[in-house]
């Protein structure tokens, strides 16, 4: 159980629609109220995280993909590995089936 205090936070419900704390078990948020009433009923058995006031809004996600830059970049060398030598291994492979003069691109 993880309890968010001290924030200014939007509920989106008409009865009240901003609180400054919420409790969160698991993936679900299961109360919100003033920072008193939450810390008092829950903090004995829960994380703490202090907002210093900060704004939070639940729900907001953004998934998406510029899907024509994705395209291109699944034809560059993956350059994001965990040594530079696993880099460098990964352009001598693309290099060896790459027909000679040809750009090899990476990112």
């Amino acid at each position: 159980m993880r309890i968010i205090y001290h924030a200014k936070i939007y509920t989106f419900d008409a009865r009240c629609p901003i609180v400054t704390a919420l409790v969160i078990e698991g993936d679900r948020i299961v109360d919100t109220g003033d920072d008193f009433y939450i810390l008092n009923r829950y903090s004995h058995h829960a994380d703490l995280f202090d907002a210093d006031g900060f704004t939070v809004i639940p729900g907001l996600a953004d998934a998406h993909i510029h899907l024509e830059q994705y395209a291109f970049n699944l034809q560059k060398v993956d350059c994001d590995t965990p040594s530079r030598q696993d880099c460098l291994e990964r352009i001598e492979k693309r290099a060896a089936s790459t027909t000679p003069g040809t750009w090899i691109l990476g990112h």
